[in-house]
């Protein structure tokens, strides 16, 4: 057997499917935020900067089942929910730096707290003109019109560019692969 690079994680191949055996030198997904790239699992640098703006690189997240719920209120049970795309998350929530970076203002409460602080106090739509512009700074065509509407096409699954995760992504990602109930483990807050 052999292994190659598949949406982020090394895994094995069928002899009949051997890939170039420089090509790929780490078995199985890769952990711990890293990614697959050129055959090793790398980590990849927090930011990206291109052009005076700075982006959080972003996670690949596999298509697959995982355990969604309960909700804070404990309203909704859990559930097996199964995501039947992968998809790219940003490692991080937008920094207060990022955002000024792409939208040319801080719209923050606490800005003392730093560049390196998440940026607060953005509405929805705000947030989705954020995508918008990072879309266009990436080189995509932007999800939404200035409604909030999907452009050209019924879900977000059809956009193009950068866009707000569903709740299910959101919690997936949150999760981890290990499926813990919160980002950082299992403890309580």
């Amino acid at each position: 057997f052999d292994f190659a690079c598949v949406e982020g994680a090394c895994v094995c191949l069928a002899e009949e499917h051997q890939s170039d055996n420089d090509n790929c030198a780490c078995e199985g997904p890769c952990e711990g935020g890293q990614v697959c790239n050129a055959g090793q699992c790398l980590t990849p640098p927090l930011e990206d900067c291109d052009g005076g703006v700075c982006v959080a690189t972003a996670a690949l997240v596999p298509a697959g089942p995982f355990i969604m719920g309960p909700d804070p209120l404990g309203n909704a049970p859990q559930r097996e929910v199964t995501l039947t795309r992968s998809y790219w998350v940003q490692r991080t929530e937008v920094t207060q730096g990022q955002y000024e970076d792409l939208m040319g203002n801080n719209p923050s409460r606490f800005q003392n707290c730093g560049s390196d602080c998440p940026v607060e106090q953005v509405s929805w739509f705000a947030a989705i003109r954020y995508c918008n512009a990072l879309s266009v700074h990436e080189g995509f065509e932007p999800c939404y019109d200035g409604e909030g509407a999907v452009i050209g096409g019924e879900t977000v699954y059809d956009c193009e560019g950068w866009r707000l995760p569903t709740e299910a992504e959101w919690e997936k990602a949150a999760r981890g692969t290990d499926g813990q109930t919160y980002p950082w483990g299992e403890e309580e807050p």
